[in-house]
């Protein structure tokens, strides 16, 4: 295999992708790749001392509007000018789009005449009324610039048959490479939780319309109204401004900007299950790192959910609009079969999404290169 110079990165902040991308960096050092990264400057807080020291940082931003002015910065530009023309890169791997930065990268790697490849998660959203707000138009906005990226990159990486299927309805005329792969993690477990250390039936927020939060706050609501002694906590690096969410003896609110990994694993190893009614996904990071831990998720039974999960092996799955009574037996099948549940999760994990398993996908890579 010929080294090559790769350069991994997200330039939209999201923290999961930190692990995505170190994950995909370490095993291509230990292909005899050598790897630099480019973040958002987000991520600086999340990062070992040695990955900072490849890394070319651009500047952070805020909603919609702060991604769309860092996107059309000449700062920021100038930094991936500098970026490009220092590192002489062979392949660029981004891991998600900041939808701007991204199309302005791909130019100039294809003027260079090497490979760009994008990681997309959300490549088609059908029903988009299923994000509130001013969300539902942003994702029209951000189906095209999308597709203006899609027309100067080399290979796109989807991480489910579901985000496949949507991949190729909405961009049918795609003439790049197509590799379907796992989204894969580093891995920090090294033991499973015993049943006396986990009470939390956990949410991860910020509470949205997608993410099924009205799901969420009704089985509260009835858990305390019927005092069935379950204890809840939401999650969330996102301030709670809705005053529903407050004011329950059964809900803890964890909120906090900066989350780290460790922070958040002692929250899965301490959560029973997680819960997950979304209305709308493609894949999920938010089951893979429950998995990780050893944590059931209970879900939607949606196409994008079904394939991360196993009805009653390593959690629950509830058909769409079967109402409350439904979520509470899921609630209470992995309660009943909570050691099965978190054995067979934590195994569902090292099998599918750790990053022991790239050297599978590494050769589908290698084949597309």
């Amino acid at each position: 295999m010929i080294s090559m110079k790769i350069c991994v990165g997200s330039l939209q902040y999201s923290p999961v992708f930190k692990s995505l991308c170190l994950a995909f960096g370490r095993q291509c050092e230990k292909r005899g790749h050598s790897v630099v990264y480019l973040f958002s400057s987000e991520y600086d807080w999340m990062l070992p001392e040695d990955v900072k020291k490849r890394t070319t940082f651009i500047e952070g931003s805020e909603g919609i509007l702060g991604t769309l002015l860092k996107g059309i910065s000449i700062r920021e530009r100038k930094i991936l000018r500098i970026f490009l023309s220092k590192e002489k890169l062979d392949i660029v791997y981004m891991m998600n789009i900041q939808p701007l930065l991204n199309i302005y990268l791909a130019k100039k790697i294809k003027k260079r005449g090497r490979k760009f490849i994008q990681q997309i998660h959300e490549p088609y959203v059908e029903d988009k009324s299923a994000y509130g707000g001013i969300q539902r138009y942003w994702l029209h906005i951000f189906e095209l610039l999308q597709d203006r990226l899609l027309k100067l990159i080399d290979i796109v990486v989807l991480s489910s048959n579901e985000a496949l299927t949507l991949f190729k309805k909405r961009y049918k005329n795609f003439e790049g490479k197509i590799a379907l792969i796992p989204l894969l993690y580093q891995d920090s477990v090294s033991s499973l939780s015993t049943l006396k250390e986990r009470h939390w039936i956990t949410f991860i927020g910020p509470p949205s319309k997608a993410k099924g939060a009205e799901i969420f706050l009704d089985i509260v609501n009835q858990s305390e109204e019927k005092d069935l002694k379950l204890e809840f906590q939401l999650v969330s690096r996102q301030p709670i401004r809705d005053d529903r969410y407050y004011g329950h003896d059964n809900l803890k609110i964890y909120f906090k900007h900066m989350i780290s990994d460790e922070e958040f694993g002692a929250l899965m190893r301490e959560s029973i299950m997680v819960l997950a009614p979304y209305t709308s996904v493609r894949q999920s990071a938010t089951v893979a790192t429950a998995n990780m831990y050893g944590t059931p998720v209970v879900a939607t039974d949606i196409r994008g959910l079904r394939e991360a999960i196993q009805h009653g092996i390593t959690g629950f799955l509830v058909k769409d609009n079967l109402g409350i009574l439904e979520w509470m037996k899921g609630i209470e099948y992995v309660s009943n079969n909570q050691i099965t549940l978190s054995t067979a999760s934590r195994e569902h994990f090292k099998k599918i999404f750790s990053e022991e398993n790239w050297p599978v996908h590494f050769g589908e890579l290698d084949e597309q290169l």
